[in-house]
């Protein structure tokens, strides 16, 4: 026997527990060499697949395909044919359920054998991938603002005046200390903690699935954000009460008599007025409100002339909420006094690198182009619009 014939004889011994083996051209041996023929092919049936009730059938079709023919029955029997027919008959008729049962029993027995150490693995590989999946969309996040915050210089001559700081202005003299703008750091740190709630939330909680099919989930923007720090399982959980809401505006306006409209600006959350979007405009709002009122008085002021100032987004918030036209005029002196610097460092930047001096180059030459697009466009993760505002592509 061949290998592919042996091993095939080894699978199939995993789901039968009766094998009929037919021994071919029997008419061709005689005698002593007809039993060594036989003795042989049980021998090495048995060695390769163990089976006990192992039924062995010579038989010569040729002899059997004339005696047919020729309604000979003795010569169709002596043919080895008609035993093999017969007890293939009584197998199917009698049998022939109970080893198919046997069969699938037998596999049964084997799957649940492995299935409860096969779910457990699964199990754990399905809480790892949503563990990696969350910890890779925090990374990403966490990296841009890193890539956006070189790290913070000393405050200018700060450090006895930080002792005597209200508390309540502790948080902000800190603040103030980033290489980013105060005001993108915080609302980028508001937005973090909302979206690590929510994704949770929406993901387990029936009654936020509601409120967000409700309000039309968020704008672009924010459902990225949103999608960024979700595993694939909770996207799976949490939006479709939004997408079915949708899909039943679509099919009235379908089937309704009126005219069909010709925008669907009712049902498409807009750049600016989404739930997200409304809770870091108020942060905004308020946290710019808390620094103006700050830069009231000289240790304020002298706080900020040490920083690295606002973006032009929160620059313009913070002029709106400064108590006095001397804040205002402070506040402007130093946005001028920064954007000149920066403009200088790279200038100075690009005219050490062509002049094959950059041993020459300082920290603050090699930042300047990062300090001055955060201050020119504000914090590159946060991107936040106004209510009203549309995305140009």
């Amino acid at each position: 026997m061949t290998a592919a014939e042996t091993a095939f004889l080894a699978d199939i011994r995993q789901y039968a527990e009766k094998l009929f083996v037919v021994v071919n051209k029997i008419d061709l041996l005689e005698g002593r060499e007809r039993e060594e023929v036989l003795a042989y092919v049980s021998g090495v049936m048995r060695q390769h697949t163990g089976a006990t009730n192992l039924k062995l059938f010579p038989v010569s079709c040729r002899h059997g395909l004339k005696a047919k023919l020729a309604g000979d029955s003795d010569g169709y029997a002596d043919s080895g044919l008609g035993p093999l027919e017969d007890t293939l008959a009584e197998y199917l008729s009698s049998e022939k359920s109970e080893a198919l049962l046997v069969a699938v029993l037998n596999k049964a027995l084997r799957l649940t054998g492995q299935r409860p150490e096969l779910q457990e693995i699964e199990k754990q590989l399905t809480t790892l991938r949503d563990l990696i999946s969350r910890h890779r969309a925090s990374e990403t996040m966490w990296r841009e603002v890193v890539a956006a915050e070189p790290p913070a210089p000393a405050p200018k001559e700060v450090s006895v005046r930080e002792v005597a700081v209200p508390s309540e202005n502790t948080e902000l003299l800190k603040a103030l200390a980033t290489r980013s703008c105060p005001v993108c750091d915080h609302l980028t740190k508001a937005a973090f903690t909302f979206f690590a709630q929510w994704q949770y939330d929406l993901s387990t909680n029936e009654q936020v699935q509601r409120a967000f099919a409700e309000e039309l989930g968020f704008c672009p923007l924010h459902t990225w954000r949103l999608a960024d720090l979700s595993s694939t399982q909770g996207l799976s959980l949490g939006l479709p009460k939004l997408l079915e809401r949708l899909a039943a505006d679509f099919a009235s306006f379908a089937t309704s008599s009126q005219e069909p409209p010709d925008s669907l600006a009712p049902l498409r959350k807009g750049a600016g007025l989404c739930r997200v979007c409304g809770l870091l405009q108020e942060a905004e709002r308020e946290y710019a409100a808390r620094v103006a009122a700050y830069l009231a008085d000289s240790a304020g002021q002298e706080a900020y002339a040490a920083s690295q100032g606002m973006c032009l987004r929160h620059l313009d918030l913070l002029l709106a909420a400064a108590p006095n036209a001397e804040v205002r005029r402070f506040l402007l002196a130093e946005a001028a006094r920064h954007f000149d610097r920066w403009a200088e460092d790279m200038q100075s930047f690009a005219i050490k690198r062509d002049a094959l001096r950059k041993g020459l180059l300082n920290p603050d030459e090699e930042e300047a182009h990062l300090l001055a697009l955060t201050h020119l466009a504000g914090n590159r993760i946060l991107c936040l619009p106004r209510a009203g505002d549309e995305l140009q592509l």
